[in-house]
């Protein structure tokens, strides 16, 4: 059941773009569905997945993968460049799965073929734009009738935009008198509760209150009761704040606190105040409502970018930042922010640190750093 579950949850959330997916989408992310029906409880099980006598099985649905990620790629031109962006992540991702199989590390294959269950939690909890979700209703049977842990079924909340329930779902875990208040927080639990919370449902009040129940118990200790303290406080502020309009240089005084670590350093002290001024940019950016210029947009994307690192807690395997850094690039490839946007995706590359790449710097990577490297004019 469960295979089935994540099926269906993959085909639906593979791209997130348009609200209402027009029919060559939708034909394009059935044959993803249809492709990942068979890939992915092979998958789950790292000896049937390896098997030669099912090696032409996985060649051919990984190949039907790719086209379908090509021709949703190809879709996307008309498309928003964020949407432009997804579209091409997700193409790279099927393509670096299927070579892997073919040529390079089969088992190394199956890891990014199930991390691509991450691709939809992490697109999801950026904004809560388009709630209501196609297939959500094929899934709530699932849901009900999975021995998920708690931190799994919330994730798969997420995924399907269910928000309310996913805080509920979180809140039962920090409210848990089994559960020590270190594991909560090694375990990702308030990174991803408060990522919904505050960047997702704006529920400032409501997080201050359950953060506030946590630092009063008497098995917190004192550097955890001193972090919550800090998230409690702002999010206090952001209540208080709610309604006032994100300005640029309000937003730039904020992005480069003293306080704040730089680069790709996470600074899990500044998590609720980097996720308030994740959620003003997102608006910022929403090329529509805003007569920016196109410098000052590829700013707001870099900021973005940078922000979700700051964020991005347990989410590390996921390529978001770098879609916001080549969106800055693109936007205006001659702005300063273009540039400094291009060192962190170089050093992304180099480090490995998104998890998009394999192990191997492949042919591609470089491709499309030295494409981007030419826009930017460091050549």
């Amino acid at each position: 059941m469960i295979k089935k579950l994540l099926l269906i949850l993959l085909s639906a959330t593979v791209l997130t773009g348009p609200a209402t997916a027009d029919s060559q989408t939708r034909h394009l992310m059935q044959n993803v569905a249809d492709s990942l029906e068979v890939l992915l409880p092979l998958s789950l099980d790292s000896d049937a997945f390896l098997d030669p006598a099912n090696r032409s099985t996985v060649m051919d649905n990984l190949s039907r993968l790719e086209e379908s990620a090509d021709g949703l790629a190809d879709h996307g031109e008309p498309q928003s460049l964020d949407f432009q962006l997804r579209a091409a992540a997700f193409e790279r991702a099927a393509h670096r799965i299927r070579t892997n199989f073919e040529y390079l590390h089969p088992e190394e294959a199956r890891y990014f073929l199930m991390d691509l269950t991450q691709h939809c939690v992490a697109c999801h909890s950026g904004n809560a734009a388009g709630e209501d979700f196609p297939l959500s209703s094929s899934l709530n049977k699932y849901l009900a009738e999975q021995p998920l842990t708690e931190r799994e079924r919330a994730r798969l909340q997420v995924a399907l935009r269910q928000f309310d329930g996913a805080m509920d779902t979180w809140e039962s875990t920090l409210s848990d008198p089994a559960v020590s208040p270190v594991d909560m927080s090694l375990d990702g639990n308030f990174v991803e509760y408060l990522t919904v919370a505050v960047r997702v449902r704006g529920a400032f009040e409501r997080a201050a209150r359950q953060l506030q129940s946590v630092a009063n118990r008497e098995d917190t200790p004192f550097y955890l009761r001193r972090r919550l303290a800090t998230w409690v406080d702002d999010l206090e502020a952001a209540e208080q704040n709610q309604g006032q309009a994100l300005t640029m240089e309000r937003a730039r005084q904020r992005f480069r606190r003293p306080d704040t670590s730089p680069g790709l350093l996470w600074n899990d002290a500044q998590l609720v105040s980097d996720l308030v001024l994740s959620a003003g940019l997102g608006n910022l950016s929403d090329s529509e409502a805003t007569d920016m210029s196109p410098a000052e947009l590829a700013e707001v994307y870099y900021m973005l970018g940078v922000l979700e690192a700051r964020t991005i807690g347990l989410y590390t395997a996921l390529p978001v930042m770098e879609r916001f850094w080549e969106a800055a690039i693109r936007t205006a490839p001659q702005s300063r922010h273009a540039v400094e946007a291009y060192a962190l995706l170089e050093e992304s590359a180099a480090t490995t640190f998104s998890g998009e790449l394999p192990f191997e710097q492949t042919d591609e990577t470089f491709s499309r750093l030295a494409e981007l490297r030419e826009l930017v004019g460091l050549d």
